[in-house]
């Protein structure tokens, strides 16, 4: 039984994005844990795209990001996180979906 099966899927996603801002390392591997018993979880796949961003990997998070941000137009954090990563890639299209 993994860790995400022994408490709430909403507890665990909580714990990743506080984890971010400090150590993304981290945030990343909870990611991956929460994505192996929720596949199509948007939280966890944006908590991933973050921490990769954050690890200096824009390109991957740009990949993760850009269906997440055409599949939730009016969520506001994943176009944010698109804006950023593509800027970091160095397009100048920001978080334009």
């Amino acid at each position: 039984m993994t860790t995400v099966q022994t408490r709430s899927l909403a507890a665990a996603v909580e714990d990743a994005a506080k984890l971010l801002a400090t150590a993304p390392e981290k945030a990343e591997r909870a990611a991956w844990t929460i994505l192996r018993a929720a596949p199509n979880d948007p939280r966890a796949t944006l908590i991933l795209a973050s921490a990769r961003r954050r690890l200096g990997d824009a390109d991957a998070a740009r990949v993760l990001l850009e269906p997440l941000a055409r599949a939730h137009p009016r969520a506001a954090r994943p176009v944010y996180e698109l804006g950023l990563a593509r800027t970091a890639t160095g397009n100048a299209a920001g978080g334009t979906v």
